[in-house]
């Protein structure tokens, strides 16, 4: 993801009271991806991937690009990818959740 693309996700306005839990849970579970990844912990790594895919979904369909990202995790640390391809996958999560603009619609 470049710097100058803007991220949006379109969500559902009957979410809006549920996002800022959302966003902030996606911000919290970045350190964990950190200290798997660092730690060379496969596992974690596609759990988190795992989860990641799934509530990005549930949460919203606006954020398809949230899912794409966690399942991109989830196989790479399924098939031990090298942990240099995995951090590439991470940072774009990382950038994702701290840049995305929500827009609420009806």
């Amino acid at each position: 993801m470049s710097e100058n693309k803007k991220i949006v996700a379109y969500v559902e306005r009957d979410m809006e009271e549920f996002i800022p839990f959302f966003l902030e849970e996606s911000k919290e579970e970045i350190r964990g991806l950190i200290e798997a990844l660092k730690a060379g912990d496969y596992k974690s790594l596609k759990d988190f991937g795992h989860k990641i895919k799934g509530s990005s979904v549930t949460c919203s369909e606006g954020f398809q690009k949230m899912s794409d990202i966690g399942l991109a995790i989830e196989n790479a640390a399924k098939e031990k990818k090298p942990l240099k391809e995995i951090q590439v996958m991470v940072k774009a999560y990382i950038e994702y959740v701290n840049n995305v603009e929500i827009i609420y619609t009806d």
